[in-house]
């Protein structure tokens, strides 16, 4: 698209990082002119002439990305969104038990989802069998009705484990794919496994 526009020099700058940079000067190398860019997200000030606080975002171009001090201070920055973004994310969460009840008030019925993974700091984490029943007897407790047997990303041998425990535990099982739109998870419909299955 560059070459079309005829444009014979850009940057990259991305906000608050220098990550696409490297693929970025590949991909123009002999072609076009680049020139490493950044765009930062600067803190909040508040000059002594200025009456409410603000925050300006600052270009940066023709840098090294290699820079150990530029490294460190945006890896920093990146954990430090993590964490404030995590718990301010939780917090403003709902709980599970409200969450079923509300489920409930309204008439719904409440399954928990792809029962084989939880989350944490935005990253996916794969319980083992026996976290699977604590969690679900503790579930139970709080009124749930089902659980998301035949998912997408299990293997055959994960849901027939699962929809045992669900059998065990005399809830339903449903069946879905996830479709999320993104690469692995453009596909829609999953096959129902078990004639009491609920699609």
């Amino acid at each position: 698209m560059l070459l079309e526009k005829k444009i014979t020099r850009f940057s990259l700058t991305d906000y608050d990082t220098i990550d696409g940079i490297q693929k970025a000067r590949m991909l123009s190398r002999d072609r076009i002119t680049f020139i490493s860019g950044i765009e930062f997200t600067c803190q909040e000030k508040t000059p002594d002439a200025v009456s409410l606080p603000f925050s300006i975002h600052l270009l940066g171009y023709g840098f090294d990305e290699n820079d150990p001090d530029l490294i460190k201070a945006l890896e920093a920055r990146k954990q430090r969104v993590l964490e404030v973004f995590e718990s301010l994310l939780n917090a403003a969460n709902i709980s599970i038990e409200q969450a079923i009840r509300l489920i409930h008030k309204a008439g719904g019925r409440a399954v928990w989802a792809h029962p084989l993974f939880v989350y944490r700091n935005f990253e996916k984490r794969k319980l083992e069998k026996e976290e699977i029943q604590v969690i679900l007897q503790y579930l139970k407790t709080c009124g749930l009705d089902g659980i998301e047997a035949n998912y997408s990303a299990f293997d055959s041998s994960e849901k027939e484990w699962i929809y045992r425990v669900v059998q065990d535990a005399k809830l339903f099982c449903t069946s879905g794919s996830d479709f999320h739109g993104s690469k692995g998870r453009d596909f829609m419909g999953m096959k129902v496994l078990h004639e009491d299955w609920i699609g």
